[in-house]
């Protein structure tokens, strides 16, 4: 994946209102600036560790093609396939 593409749907994502921004103007609203700043601190956590996440899978999954490329859908156990 490109890393321009890859920030670019960051930046997206942050900003677009989606469940967690409609959650945080309901809690601002219902239960003030304090209580609404708890939760968005918790949310900004929450996302930038799936980030983390989702980059560490997507690293271990090219590590674990490399080790065994004949799994089946590897595009080296494909061409082998053909081959026979």
């Amino acid at each position: 994946m490109n890393i321009t593409s890859f920030v670019i749907y960051c930046i997206v994502v942050t900003f677009t209102p989606g469940p967690t921004n409609i959650v945080i103007l309901s809690t601002v609203q219902g239960y003030g600036i304090k209580k609404a700043m708890e939760y968005t601190y918790g949310a900004t956590i929450a996302f930038g560790a799936l980030l983390a996440i989702s980059t560490i899978l997507k690293d271990l999954s090219r590590i674990l093609c490399k080790l065994k490329p004949d799994m089946p859908g590897h595009p080296l156990a494909e061409k082998n396939r053909q081959l026979i």
